[in-house]
């Protein structure tokens, strides 16, 4: 039986503007001092930005530039164990080593303007997709702002540690379970649970350009179903640990597969011209993207869609956090 969700603080509260500001120098696991100042100086000074200026976030700490990705990461404290809550780096590749006591590692995104659905009409067009349906269409261009998305999938750990007895999918102990991603968690359950640490869902359209990473081919593996695996926990195979296969080029784990993911918009048809941050309020049930494990390759695509009622636990949903970085939605 499932337990109704009571989200309860797990001890740590947010940091209020001006005392993250203050916060002593961090050190990630590489060496390199981190700070909010030297966060802000960076990112205003790096190409892959363009001179956005951030402003301190509260309760995020940043951690470092991926070395790959060359995009910054922070960690969210509040969802961490406490005194364990920034992640490891591995030496050898200098990426992110998960489990299940870290806090949520966002990644900033430079926004800028994509394609968003897919079309099987037309090669030479964009986001062109053999296996596009109905509802990923008609293919428009949005403009996004800069925001954060999760690295990875939210952890039954993390979870645990904001709604104490909500099963969310924890049925036993243990580190192997706990970095899993958390499911059978509501969009209202999870709304509620974000707004109360200062996050939020993705819009879809922030999901769509972060899990397809600058590409326009049916998974941003490519157009060959044959290499998704390299990125994506799909086609029965077991659910895994986040962050186990692959990320794409901006860094993100398990866009495709592994668990579907709750966004923040309701379900609704696609616009026909270009638009700007767009986000839809009300619609049939709410967004869900990303396919899961329990499915084929086919239904990880970039541009696959389903909704669900914002009310029900469903056991192959979980999620990713979002955050608007320059304005408030």
């Amino acid at each position: 039986m499932l337990l109704v969700a009571a989200f309860s603080s797990c001890g740590q509260q947010p940091t209020r503007a001006d005392e993250v500001a203050a916060v002593p120098r961090r050190f990630a696991a590489d060496g390199a001092a981190v700070s909010w100042p030297d966060a802000i100086a960076a990112i205003e000074a790096s190409d892959r930005y363009g001179g956005i200026k951030l402003q301190v976030h509260e309760g995020l700490q940043p951690i470092g530039m991926d070395a790959q990705s060359k995009l910054w990461e922070f960690v969210h404290l509040a969802s961490g164990a406490k005194g364990k809550e920034i992640p490891t780096r591995d030496l050898a590749t200098g990426r992110i080593v998960p489990d299940g006591d870290m806090g949520i590692v966002l990644v900033l995104l430079p926004g800028g303007t994509v394609w968003m659905g897919a079309q099987k009409d037309d090669p030479s067009k964009p986001n062109f997709d053999p296996g596009a349906q109905q509802d990923e269409g008609p293919v428009h261009q949005v403009t996004l702002s800069p925001f954060f998305v999760g690295k990875h999938e939210v952890t039954r750990g993390q979870w645990l540690r904001w709604a104490g007895d909500v099963q969310g999918g924890v049925d036993e102990p243990g580190e192997a379970l706990h970095a899993r991603p958390v499911t059978e968690v509501s969009w209202s359950d999870v709304d509620a649970a974000l707004g109360k640490v200062g996050l939020q869902l993705p819009t879809e359209a922030q999901w769509e350009s972060a899990c397809r990473a600058g590409t326009g081919t049916p998974w941003w593996t490519g157009a060959n179903a044959r290499d998704v695996s390299r990125g994506a926990v799909a086609g029965l195979a077991p659910c895994a640990s986040v962050g186990s296969k692959e990320p794409n080029d901006l860094g993100l784990h398990d866009t495709l597969g592994n668990v579907s993911e709750w966004c923040r918009d309701g379900y609704g048809q696609y616009p026909s011209t270009a638009v700007a941050d767009p986000f839809v309020a009300s619609g049939l049930g709410r967004v869900f993207r990303g396919g899961s494990w329990n499915g084929p390759t086919e239904s990880c695509r970039s541009a696959m869609r389903g909704s669900g009622d914002p009310g029900v636990r469903y056991n192959l949903v979980g999620f990713r956090v979002g955050l608007d970085a320059v304005r408030a939605r």
